[in-house]
């Protein structure tokens, strides 16, 4: 549960822009049930563990916070308590005390299963690497154990990354579509939608920080009917391989989002490798993102292979059926016409051979 969508789009031209495979795993998940409307694309991160009881002899849950930092890094988290249906209070205790986490407010009282209680972490990342832990306890024992753990890395191995290459002097330009989903807060409190009080304060930063890659804007505050468009443009005169992590951090998120940022600056990628035969199977994001109301998506085949790339709406249901029919190795681009569907989330699915390979696609008119 998180407060903003992140919806990825890409301008300019850029032969690689692709998800990883293990997030194409986890949409495949959503598709085989039947997707969920609140999807957000980039699915690491919930938001609070929802660590509640009853009352005291209700069955306690146990819940564990986890999350990587980069050494020396301070992020803000969240966590989430409420009664049931008798007034409930907290003296809330590391154990053992740390340096690098303080809680506030470390004693509150809920009153009922609407009167959620926002507890702010506030993590200092110990500049040594390594796995830090401790555990939140609840001195009254009203609610449960919560052990907390940081692996402090200078590589986030929950990182997605994304690959782009340009000429020497290109401009690229990836898009990130932020605003705030009310929908994201089922589940916290008893009350259909939660709703935090302020708005949410969201912030980009780059690890290290580099020249070739600038945001803007890279800090934001969102509200419930506020939409951001956020440009991540990559300009470069030198050829050479380059990389950073962009770190993504939202008020009323419990998790930091690491994006690992790979970009080959080339003498000529203007006939991207068609004669190529591609190593592995691979469909690529959309191109446009957003889009209006056409949009390409390219894809590899290492060997012949049947081929069938079908589009779903958030249902579930299939809209459109692009290929469906044997291919030679190659790459391939196939184009989804969109005009006489309406603005929202599309899911392409590829299946080539035993493969199985999923991009999310946001058509806005």
């Amino acid at each position: 549960m998180k407060i903003v969508f992140r919806m990825k789009g890409w301008d300019g031209e850029s032969n690689i822009h692709r998800l990883p495979a293990r997030w194409n795993f986890l949409i495949i998940l959503f598709i085989t049930a039947l997707f969920t409307l609140s999807y957000a694309g980039k699915p690491a991160g919930m938001m609070g563990g929802l660590s509640r009881t009853d009352g005291p002899s209700a069955p306690v849950e146990n819940f564990n916070y986890i999350l990587e930092l980069f050494p020396g890094q301070v992020f803000g988290g969240w966590w989430y308590f409420w009664a049931g249906t008798d007034p409930l209070t907290a003296q809330l205790q590391e154990s053992p005390e740390v340096s690098w986490l303080a809680v506030t407010p470390s004693s509150f009282t809920s009153d009922t299963c609407t009167d959620v209680v926002e507890v702010s972490f506030l993590f200092t990342a110990p500049s040594t690497p390594g796995i830090y832990t401790t555990t939140i306890i609840d001195q009254n024992s009203n609610w449960a154990n919560l052990p907390v753990t940081i692996s402090v890395t200078n590589a986030p191995l929950s990182a997605w990354e994304e690959y782009v290459e340009i000429n020497p002097g290109q401009s690229f330009t990836s898009y990130d579509t932020l605003y705030y989903n009310p929908a994201d807060f089922e589940g916290i409190g008893c009350s259909p939608v939660y709703t935090p009080p302020t708005p949410a304060v969201v912030v980009y930063t780059l690890v290290p920080q580099v020249s070739w890659l600038t945001i803007q804007p890279s800090q934001m505050t969102i509200g419930p009917t506020d939409t951001f468009i956020v440009a991540e443009t990559f300009s470069n005169n030198t050829p050479g391989d380059y990389s950073c992590y962009e770190i993504w951090t939202a008020q009323y998120f419990s998790w930091p989002e690491f994006t690992l940022w790979n970009l080959s600056v080339l003498t000529d990628i203007s006939d991207p490798a068609v004669s190529e035969v591609p190593q592995k199977f691979e469909i690529f994001q959309n191109y446009p993102n957003p889009f209006n109301p056409v949009t390409r998506i390219r894809y590899a085949i290492p060997r012949h292979s049947h081929v069938k790339i079908a589009v779903f709406n958030t249902l579930g249901k299939q809209v459109a059926l692009l290929e469906d029919e044997a291919k030679p190795a190659g790459y391939y681009t196939t184009e989804f016409d969109a005009s006489r569907y309406s603005n929202g989330i599309y899911f392409a699915r590829i299946v080539a051979g035993n493969y199985t390979g999923v991009i999310k696609m946001l058509l806005a008119k």
